[in-house]
């Protein structure tokens, strides 16, 4: 069974990284997204903490190397947490979001910076709450849940290329 979110959730927003946009507005832009997957998915519902790091590619190509075996920085990395919390809310997990990658893939694909974060924060969360994309099938199901939750956002489908 996949772990459920709900609007209560902290999120800790951890910004180490040069971003052109506010602290506030990256965590507006969280919050939407929260809340929006807390309505899409049917579940049950779960309170849990989450950390979203945004890191520079230094960072993001270390973390990648040393937890995939691959040594260059990516969009989005998610790392599920495996702590047992004694009281209060369980941990879901953590985000590593590479900034000068997310700036490069939404220029790149002229899409705006806050749709193409947006996107990668609900990716990062359905892999936290246990969703994957390594078969067609599974691919299938996660992207829908991705697309219908954007299109709820007013964000074009991140599958459409937008030349």
């Amino acid at each position: 069974m996949r772990n459920r979110i709900t609007r209560e959730m902290p999120i800790d927003l951890q910004v180490d990284a040069f971003t052109d946009v506010a602290t506030e507005t990256l965590h507006a832009c969280l919050k939407s997204c929260h809340e929006t997957l807390d309505e899409l998915l049917e579940e049950p519902r779960l309170g849990f903490e989450l950390c979203v790091r945004i890191c520079d590619e230094r960072e993001s190509a270390q973390l990648n190397g040393d937890f995939r075996n691959k040594p260059y920085a990516t969009n989005v990395l998610s790392f599920p947490a495996d702590v047992d919390v004694p009281e209060g809310t369980p941990v879901l997990g953590d985000l590593a979001v590479c900034w000068p990658v997310l700036q490069r893939e939404a220029s790149a694909q002229n899409k705006p910076v806050l749709d193409h974060f947006s996107h990668l924060y609900v990716h990062g969360v359905l892999h936290l709450l246990g969703f994957d994309h390594t078969t067609d099938d599974e691919s299938q199901e996660m992207e829908a849940i991705e697309i219908k939750a954007l299109e709820i956002l007013s964000i074009a489908n991140p599958y459409i290329r937008c030349d």
